[in-house]
């Protein structure tokens, strides 16, 4: 190939605008964290929510809007929007010299012997990254619910929770998250402390309006505290209510209403005959 001046001019420029990018990509510094730890590894239970820190750092001069894509192994994933799922992508404008932090919400699906690889990449082709692992460890604290049962607009839900350690359990609450179209009178319940072995039952009541409540999914939540700390596990219950509660009753009135209509109409038809002739 024969450069001449045009060429070799064009050649320098991509060059440079190549460089600029690649320098761009290396003033971004990233880190992947549990929340309020530098470094280590964050424990859960299963079933158990846990926040992460992802944080860039922009050494450069210039702001940089960053793309990144966070996966996660099998036995965790991301809860985003109410939806549990295994990737999530971020985009995050990082102003020259300054730090951005945002949060990630994990929860672990099942105990595991493997640690589990969070890692979050960018830049071209996705040639940089930062990760962190997550421990999931055999639960203390088994909860089980049995099938949402509904008559009409409302409904009950039983939770049973199993203390499956040697030790005891304190400050053991659970609760029924409320949420659009979707309420309970009693939506919490606290125990306090639940013994080696022990188990508990809870049955909670529930009104739902199926015309507002779009999550399709009952949310449970049970906190306690060992000698492992504080711990939240959260169960998602996949729940439809029956299509068109309270439209049969609905369509009943209407059909009852058109049918009344009808009779009224003839019966007047009727009396207006008679007095009709009683004039000729």
């Amino acid at each position: 190939m024969i450069f001449n001046k045009k060429s070799t001019a064009k050649l320098s420029m991509l060059l440079m605008l190549v460089f600029v990018f690649s320098v761009a990509d290396a003033q971004i510094l990233a880190g992947l964290s549990p929340k309020g730890k530098q470094g280590g590894i964050l424990d859960l239970y299963p079933e158990e929510t846990g926040y992460l820190t992802l944080s860039l750092f922009n050494s450069g001069s210039v702001a940089q809007k960053v793309t990144l894509t966070i996966k996660t192994d099998d036995s965790t994933a991301f809860i985003e929007s109410g939806n549990i799922q295994q990737a999530v992508a971020r985009q995050v404008v990082v102003e020259p010299g300054k730090k951005s932090d945002t949060e990630l919400l994990v929860i672990a699906l099942r105990s595991t012997d493997k640690a589990q690889s969070i890692t979050a990449v960018f830049g071209d082709n996705n040639s940089q990254f930062a990760s962190t692992s997550i421990r999931v460890l055999p639960t203390l604290v088994l909860v089980e619910t049995g099938l949402p049962e509904t008559k009409r607009n409302f409904g009950n839900i039983r939770v049973k929770a199993t203390n499956t350690g040697s030790e005891a359990i304190h400050g053991l609450k659970i609760d029924f998250i409320t949420m659009r179209g979707l309420d309970s009178k009693e939506p919490s319940f606290q125990l306090g402390t639940l013994l080696p072995k022990e188990k508990i039952e809870k049955e909670f009541s529930f009104y739902v309006d199926p015309g507002k409540f779009d999550k399709k999914t009952i949310i449970i939540q049970t906190s306690f505290s060992d000698s492992n700390g504080f711990h939240i596990l959260e169960k998602q219950v996949k729940f439809s209510p029956p299509y068109g509660i309270g439209a049969l009753e609905t369509i009943a009135i209407a059909i009852i209403g058109i049918v009344a209509i009808i009779l009224a109409v003839n019966y007047l038809r009727k009396e207006k005959k008679p007095a009709e002739e009683k004039k000729k």
